[in-house]
């Protein structure tokens, strides 16, 4: 029989935060934000540099993100744990690349760092999404964009 998987506070807040963001988001006036523009956001990776971007997040040990957490790879993690019955197949799961949530500022939307997303589908009406910060943007002198890849980090809020 399969061992179930253990989980620490701080993933499980995390966790919770990362599922479901907008909760974190501070409360906004939208008379205050009339006529406000976002700043403009660095154009998202292309194909090959966003594909080594979701390898390195689906690929980094998991302990890094706790280290209470077993050796395995954030995606084998995360695999194991939304295993609900040992002895039956996986749950589908994908990871897609995208701008981070903006946590930070009033105005609601994205934020120009970008965030791996990894979805498992735990059954017909119930998904979990686990959301790693993976690289801010670095924009260079000649004004292109470079990504500074980093250890995923679960995205909380500020």
């Amino acid at each position: 029989m399969m061992r179930p998987t253990r989980f620490s506070a701080a993933t499980i807040v995390g966790l919770a935060l990362a599922a479901s963001p907008r909760l974190a988001q501070r409360p906004i006036d939208i008379d205050r934000l009339e006529g406000v523009r976002r700043p403009l956001l660095p154009p998202l990776p292309n194909d090959d540099v966003g594909a080594a971007i979701l390898v390195h997040a689906r690929t980094t040990p998991a302990v890094l993100i706790d280290q209470d957490l077993a050796p395995l790879t954030i995606s084998e993690w995360l695999a194991a744990a939304t295993q609900l019955d040992p002895g039956g197949p996986p749950h589908p799961m994908s990871w897609s690349l995208d701008y981070c949530e903006d946590l930070k500022s009033d105005i609601p939307g994205p934020s120009p760092e970008l965030c791996a997303t990894a979805t498992a589908l735990l059954d017909d009406e119930r998904a979990l999404h686990l959301v790693l910060a993976v690289a801010p943007p670095a924009i260079m002198s000649d004004g292109n964009v470079r990504w500074l890849v980093q250890i995923p980090a679960i995205r909380k809020s500020a």
